[in-house]
C-alpha cells in the first residue's frame, strides 16, 4: 500500500511539465534524433553521462537530467560512431563537447550563440588512437571557423550542412559542422518547448 501514497516524480510534476529544469533521457533523446535505449545504455555504462549539475534539490538523480550541450554531445556521439569512430575515443570527444571546461566550473557551452555564427564554426579532431594519446585531456577538439576551411577549397556546394568532412582519402582527422549541427538540435529544442506550450519566460537559457 505504501506504493500508493509515493510523491509523484519530479519530472511528472505539474510544475516540472511548466518550468522545466532540464529534459529527462526520453526527451534528450527525442530532441537528439537518438533512441531512447541508446541514451539509456551510454549512461548506464557510464559512455556518455550528462554533465548538467542542478536537480538534486528537485529530487532528481545526479545525471538523471540534461542541457542543450548534454545534448548535443548525444547527437556527436552518434554521429562519431557513423563515421567508425571507436567508442573509447568517441566518448572522450563526446564528452569534450559537453562543457567548455571540465574544472570546478563546469561551464555550458553556449550552443544557441555557437549555432549563430558567422562564419560558422567547425570542430577539427583526430579518429585514430595514437594520435589522441598525444593530446592532453580536453584538448581533444580544436575550433575552426568556416572561412579556415574555405581557404584551404574543403566546402563542396553539394554536401549536406551537417556532414563532416575527413582530412584526406584514409582520414585520420575530421572536421564537424558543430554550428550547424547545433542550429539543427537547437529548432527541435524550441519545436519542443512550442509544442509542450511552455513559456520563454519559464525556459532556462541552458536548454
Amino acid at each position: 500500500m505504501d506504493g500508493l501514497f509515493e510523491s509523484k516524480r519530479p519530472a511528472t510534476t505539474r510544475r516540472f511539465r511548466i518550468r522545466p529544469l532540464g529534459w529527462t533521457a526520453p526527451q534528450a533523446a527525442e530532441i537528439a534524433g537518438i533512441p531512447v535505449r541508446t541514451v539509456q545504455h551510454w549512461r548506464t555504462r557510464r559512455v556518455l553521462v550528462s554533465s548538467f549539475p542542478l536537480g538534486a534539490d528537485d529530487g532528481h538523480k545526479p545525471g538523471e537530467l540534461y542541457a542543450l550541450g548534454d545534448v548535443v554531445a548525444l547527437r556527436f556521439l552518434r554521429d562519431l560512431l557513423g563515421m567508425g569512430v571507436h567508442m573509447a575515443l568517441a566518448a572522450r570527444l563526446a564528452t569534450e563537447a559537453q562543457v567548455l571546461c571540465l574544472g570546478r566550473e563546469r561551464r555550458f557551452f553556449a550552443y544557441r550563440k555557437i549555432a549563430g555564427l558567422d562564419p560558422p564554426w567547425w570542430w577539427f579532431f583526430p579518429v585514430v588512437e595514437e594520435l589522441a594519446h598525444e593530446e592532453l585531456e580536453g584538448a581533444l577538439v580544436q575550433i575552426w571557423d568556416e572561412a579556415m576551411l574555405e581557404s584551404r577549397h574543403l566546402l563542396n556546394a553539394n554536401r549536406s550542412a551537417t556532414r563532416p568532412i575527413p582530412d584526406g582519402a584514409d582520414p585520420v582527422a575530421y572536421w564537424y559542422p558543430v554550428s550547424a549541427v547545433a542550429s539543427e538540435v537547437v529548432a527541435r529544442a524550441d519545436n519542443w518547448r512550442r509544442r509542450h506550450r511552455i513559456s520563454i519566460r519559464d525556459w532556462p537559457p541552458w536548454m
